[in-house]
C-alpha cells in the first residue's frame, strides 16, 4: 500500500499547519506580553534601588569624612605627643586622643550598616540586571521564532 497524497488532504495539512501555527503564534505573543511586564517591573525596581544607592552612599559618604577626621586627628595628636617629653600635657593629648578614638569608633559603627545595605542593594541591581539580559535573550529568540512562524504561515498560504 503507497501512500499518495491528494490535493484535498495536501489542503487540509496545510490548513492543519495554519491552525497550529495561529496557536503556537498566540503563545509567542503572550509570552513576549509577560516579558515586556518583566522587564517593566525590573526597570521600576531599577530606579528605586538606584535612588536608596544613592541616598545610602551621601550618607555613607558623611560618616567617611568624619571617620577621615578623626583618624586625622589621632595622627596629628601622635606628632604632638612626639614632641613632648614626659609631661602633664602628656595625659591632656591622651585623653583628648580617647575622645577622638571614641568619635572614630562611632563612626564606623554607624558606617558597618549602610554599607551591608548598599552591599545588598548593589547584589539586587546585579541579579535584576543579570534576569533583564536573559529576558533580553528569551525575548529575542522569541521574536525569531514568531517571525519564522509568520513567514512559514506565508509560504504555506502561497
Amino acid at each position: 500500500m503507497t501512500l499518495t497524497t491528494t490535493d484535498a488532504q495536501e489542503d487540509k495539512r496545510a490548513e492543519a499547519r495554519l491552525a497550529m501555527s495561529g496557536d503556537e503564534k498566540t503563545r509567542f505573543e503572550d509570552a513576549l506580553t509577560t516579558m515586556a511586564k518583566r522587564k517593566e517591573a525590573l526597570e521600576l525596581e531599577w530606579i528605586k534601588l538606584d535612588d536608596e544607592r544613592k541616598q545610602l552612599s551621601e550618607q555613607l559618604e558623611i560618616i567617611l569624612d568624619r571617620e577621615k577626621q578623626a583618624e586625622e586627628a589621632e595622627a596629628k595628636l601622635e606628632v604632638e605627643e612626639a614632641k613632648l617629653g614626659m609631661t602633664k600635657d602628656k595625659q591632656e593629648i591622651e585623653k583628648k586622643r580617647w575622645v577622638i578614638q571614641d568619635n572614630r569608633r562611632d563612626a564606623e559603627h554607624e558606617k558597618w550598616p549602610i554599607q551591608e545595605k548598599l552591599w545588598g542593594i548593589e547584589k539586587l541591581i546585579q541579579d535584576h540586571t543579570l534576569e533583564y539580559r536573559k529576558i533580553l535573550a528569551t525575548e529575542e529568540e522569541t521574536k525569531s521564532k514568531l517571525e519564522h512562524i509568520g513567514l512559514n504561515s506565508k509560504t504555506t498560504n502561497a
